[in-house]
């Protein structure tokens, strides 16, 4: 755009001196031109601005999340590490349950034989 009005300033510099109506109508699209520039810029910047809001407020949320993520992490890991014990518990009581189950069983069989006596 600018490219263009300098060429366009270029051209019609000698036309513009001589006849006061275009030289008027330049100096209008050099300064309609130049608002449209400050209006682009002051958008961009605006953008640009609230981009930066918007990443320091989602920042700010991860910030605040990470404390009950960190802590939820801890929470599963002794919920599995209570799960494996509770396991090897439940594996121990089988065993002993297995054990005594055979014990008194072998006391039947005693008892059954001292009674056929």
């Amino acid at each position: 755009l600018k490219a263009s009005l300098r060429d366009c300033e270029a051209a019609e510099a000698g036309s513009a001196a001589a006849d006061p109506t275009l030289r008027a109508e330049l100096e209008e699209a050099q300064h309609q031109a130049a608002a449209r520039e400050r209006r682009l810029e002051a958008a961009h910047q605006e953008e640009q601005r609230r981009q930066h809001q918007e990443i320091a407020q989602l920042q700010g949320r991860v910030d605040q999340l990470r404390p009950q993520m960190l802590a939820a992490t801890v929470e599963v890991e002794e919920e599995a590490r209570a799960a494996a014990a509770l396991h090897a518990r439940r594996a121990e009581v089988g065993e002993a349950e297995a054990a005594l189950v055979g014990e008194l069983s072998r006391l039947r069989e005693e008892l059954a034989a001292r009674g056929a006596d």
